[in-house]
């Protein structure tokens, strides 16, 4: 899949070894990588569904946001680069990660 990013900013953080540890805790970052490298080789969000990120779509206010699981609360949040069914979808945007709970 085609991965972006909300921002160069955290483009910057999440490619690069050194902001990834700024940022975020150790024991965080073999996921958030692992996470991203699920994105990368997936060819559509469907089927990132079976994974081991837990990947769900999300419902209310965070519609049509996807989550994936980083540690506890704190999940990955993404954007389908386009409408669809998750089949469809071939491209995303990295938003956040955060606890959204």
């Amino acid at each position: 899949m085609d991965v972006g990013y909300s921002s160069s900013k955290l483009e910057k953080v999440l490619t690069t070894e050194r902001e990834l540890k700024k940022n975020y805790k150790a024991q965080w970052v073999p996921k958030i990588k692992m996470r991203i490298k699920e994105l990368e080789i997936a060819d559509n969000l469907e089927e990132l569904l079976d994974g081991p990120g837990h990947w769900h779509p999300l419902t209310g206010n965070l519609a049509p946001m996807w989550a994936g699981e980083v540690s506890g609360n704190f999940r990955m949040l993404i954007t389908p680069g386009s409408d669809g069914a998750a089949a469809e979808v071939t491209a995303v945007i990295v938003e956040k990660i955060g606890d959204y709970h």
